[in-house]
């Protein structure tokens, strides 16, 4: 019964939380079956050189050929968001989808952590506001569709920017 009613307060005490990652789950994979269904498999890369870049450097990883494109070792990409993409491509899932679901999971993580900052640094209704604007803002929405570093390296700096005002501030 204490587990139940403990876990009733903490939902109470972050609902508007709570509520900003579904909506923001909601967008961001309605903007995925969205341009899934417009692009197909292309999805990911969009015309975009970047990601078709980061996509090859993880299949070169997971097939065991080190951090190289074709056989040639490649140093101008820093190797974080390759490792990442790497332990997707390494696991039995759809590959296209995965990336997706966690990088959308990883934006709207983000726009969670938005709010808290707002919240720490300035009141409740800013950090809502600034959440809701970071859930909106367009190009969040698309590039978490996109095999680019932008929404990993995103939530890696909100992240720290969270935990910096939390333990700092």
């Amino acid at each position: 019964l204490d587990d139940i009613i403990s876990c009733q307060s903490w939902s109470r005490r972050h609902r508007a939380a709570l509520i900003l990652l579904a909506v923001s789950m909601c967008l961001h994979l309605a903007a995925s079956i969205f341009l899934y269904a417009k692009f197909g498999e292309r999805v990911l890369v969009f015309e975009n050189a970047d990601a078709g870049g980061y996509i090859s450097l993880a299949k070169s990883i997971v097939n065991g050929e080190g951090f190289s494109r074709g056989g040639v070792l490649a140093a101008v990409r820093t190797p974080a968001y390759p490792l990442f993409l790497a332990l997707i491509y390494a696991l039995p899932v759809p590959k296209v989808w995965a990336i997706l679901i966690l990088q959308n999971i990883l934006a709207s993580a983000a726009a969670v952590l938005v709010f808290k900052i707002g919240e720490i640094l300035f009141s409740r209704r800013v950090g809502l506001i600034a959440g809701v604007l970071y859930v909106m803002e367009p190009y969040m929405l698309m590039t978490a569709n996109l095999a680019t570093t932008e929404i990993f390296f995103n939530f890696v700096i909100v992240a720290f920017g969270y935990f910096f005002a939390r333990w700092y501030v």
